[in-house]
């Protein structure tokens, strides 16, 4: 079997969307085992997927683990590597992989960092945009064209659909969970999912606009719709806030705590 070796790491949601792209490539290249590197958080997101043969994970931010990561790659020649990080600890373990083609992000011989011409359309909207950041922004601005649909043509396969299998201790979760809160009583239930993670804070509404958006949905929807709270451990602090807030509005709504500690399969479940 011809390897493939997909490194992405971050953010979760990137990591997500980033599924897309297997189908198209089992299909254009059927014998191939697809070997994907990303973080330890985000581990769940591609470990069940039935087309993904190996899961290897590393913190992009430890030179002692992507030393350790590089050692054990470098025993493997990979047909093709595709590098979709821009991170310089994943962009030197993309260059020091053996493999016959690569597709993304890497460093130069002067160890700076640079990305293939095949996946322009992509990077050239990114932190590493050759063209500059204003331009990078404009292009990003300007772009009508989805995250599957550009990395499928930048990889000449057909465009899929990003897919996260439920294991069924998951779905028995989210309906128990559902089930215990009579969460679906109204016929209406609105998930709020809080955060913008570490590095998109200026994406995340306020605690205040937050509640304010509670405000008007629920008058919206005459009184009938249920609010799940959603996050992680970094959101506890912030939906506390939301959740005592949103009580104290002139009509309160019906807010239902989603939990801050479930796991990334309990999350999607719910």
């Amino acid at each position: 079997m011809d390897p493939i070796l997909i490194l992405k790491t971050g953010a979760l949601g990137d990591v997500l969307r980033t599924t897309s792209i297997l189908e198209g490539l089992k299909r254009r290249y059927p014998d191939a085992a697809i070997h994907w590197v990303t973080a330890h958080a985000a581990r769940d997101l591609v470990d069940l997927h039935p087309l993904v043969d190996r899961v290897l994970c590393v913190d992009p931010g430890s030179d002692a683990e992507l030393r350790e990561l590089g050692d054990g790659l470098a025993r493997a020649t990979f047909s093709r590597v595709l590098s979709f990080d821009d991170e310089p600890g994943m962009c030197a373990l993309a260059s020091r992989v053996e493999k016959a083609s690569l597709s993304g992000a890497f460093l130069d011989a002067s160890g700076e960092r640079r990305y293939t011409e095949d996946v322009a359309p992509w990077f050239d909207m990114g932190l590493l945009s050759v063209h500059g950041k204003e331009a990078a922004d404009r292009m990003k601005v300007e772009n009508d064209r989805s995250h599957p649909a550009i990395f499928a043509d930048m990889l000449g396969i057909d465009v899929g659909r990003p897919e996260l299998p439920s294991p069924p201790a998951a779905e028995a979760f989210a309906e128990r969970f559902a089930r215990e809160r009579e969460l679906a009583a109204g016929g209406i239930v609105v998930g709020l999912n809080t955060g913008a993670g570490g590095r998109w804070k200026t994406k995340e509404l306020s605690v205040e606009r937050t509640v304010e958006l509670v405000r008007l949905l629920d008058e919206h929807f005459g009184g009938r719709a249920a609010f799940l709270v959603l996050g992680g451990p970094a959101e506890a602090e912030r939906n506390a806030r939301i959740l005592a807030m949103a009580t104290e509005l002139d009509r309160a709504p019906r807010m239902v705590d989603g939990g801050s500690d479930n796991s990334i399969a309990q999350f999607a479940g719910l």
